[in-house]
């Protein structure tokens, strides 16, 4: 996967800067994740402040244009993007061993109680 800026916009008002790439992949377009943890190194950015907001892929291509924002703070990102897309990248990210075993243990407990 390589990932090309096009577009680099500081944004003062909202403070973030507002990130537009595109992405080159073989046979089959990378998760928001890999695709979070790329952008984040190439930019220097913490990857807790970087929310990708859409990633289009052109027709018939081995091409995706995506649209990123970098925040200053948590807070500030916590007041400006919408819940859904957070939720997207929390989502994505693979849980670790402890958190899915815990998971597990209250989802069997669910199906106990009925």
């Amino acid at each position: 996967m390589d990932i090309d800026i096009k577009n680099k916009f500081e944004n003062k008002l909202l403070k973030r800067t507002e990130v537009d790439f595109v992405i080159k992949f073989d046979k089959v377009i990378p998760n928001r994740a890999n695709i979070r943890l790329k952008l984040s190194s190439m930019i220097n950015a913490n990857k807790d402040l970087l929310v990708i907001q859409k990633v289009l892929t052109k027709t018939g291509t081995l091409e995706a244009v995506g649209k990123a924002h970098v925040y200053t703070s948590k807070d500030q990102l916590s007041k400006i993007e919408k819940k859904y897309l957070l939720d997207r990248h929390t989502k994505s990210e693979p849980k670790k061993k402890e958190e899915k075993k815990a998971d597990d243990t209250e989802k069997g407990k669910d199906d106990e109680k009925k």
